[in-house]
């Protein structure tokens, strides 16, 4: 099967982009929040496979369980790096901002949790 191999080649690429990107920027925060989210994302498809190939229920409940925490939390890490990428710093500071980018997380990850959001 062919689609694993590209899969492997595809998160690999992305993260050295991600980290030549992080190099190249002298470490500026955008930088650093976009390797994180790279990271993110090819760490949620590496247990995605970690899961499928496994058998050992032990193993299996916790890769489902760090797998539904990272799709769960992927959207509130992604309005981060939406705000930070609009440079703008100030809605950080903003105690109403704060609180509903945290609301949105929390709230997306009770919804996987009660499954009324569909799981990877």
């Amino acid at each position: 099967m062919i689609t694993s191999p590209l899969a492997v080649i595809y998160a690999l690429a992305n993260i050295l982009l991600g980290l030549f990107i992080f190099i190249k920027t002298k470490r500026s925060v955008l930088s650093v929040f976009y390797l994180f989210c790279v990271l993110c994302l090819s760490s949620m498809s590496w247990i995605a496979y970690g899961l499928r190939a496994t058998n050992v229920p032990a193993l299996r409940f916790a890769f489902e369980e760090m797998l539904l925490f990272i799709y769960a939390m992927f959207p509130f890490f992604f309005v981060h790096f939406l705000v930070l990428f609009v440079r703008e710093y100030k809605m950080l500071q903003s105690k109403r901002i704060t609180f509903a980018i945290y609301f949105v997380g929390i709230f997306g990850y009770s919804m996987v949790l009660l499954k009324l959001i569909p799981s990877p």
